[in-house]
């Protein structure tokens, strides 16, 4: 009697083992996803401290150089300063909250206690 050679078989796996994998995949593109929804609330919020700040010289620029960053926030865009200074008419206590949360590296000092007077020129 001829014994047949078995052929390779593919690689089986359970159902349980399916929904695991495919649970572990949903966990980590919900992570991404928040992160890109935090990188994308910090540039819209770092355009609205431009261009309400512009009366402001010698403002310190945004840089992805920060050690403080992680690779995977530098690599979505995301970007930090040591420290802004804040014009106090120009944002409220809500705004400056937002600011503080979203940017909880940054040092955020108003301009009229450190010193600075907005510019005139620039000023809206």
């Amino acid at each position: 009697m001829e014994e047949n050679p078995r052929k390779p078989r593919w690689f089986r796996f359970s159902l349980r083992t399916l929904f695991v994998l495919v649970t572990i995949c949903a966990l980590g593109f919900a992570w991404i996803g928040w992160q890109v929804r935090m990188v994308s609330h910090r540039k819209g919020l770092r355009a609205v401290l431009k261009q309400r700040n512009k009366g402001l010289s010698g403002l310190p620029a945004f840089t992805n150089n920060d050690p403080s960053l992680p690779f995977y926030r530098v690599w979505l865009g995301d970007m930090t300063t040591g420290g802004v200074y804040l014009d106090r008419n120009a944002f409220s206590d809500d705004e400056v909250r937002q600011f503080k949360e979203a940017f909880p590296e940054i040092e955020f000092v108003f301009a009229q206690d450190a010193g600075f007077r907005p510019d005139p020129v620039n000023y809206p």
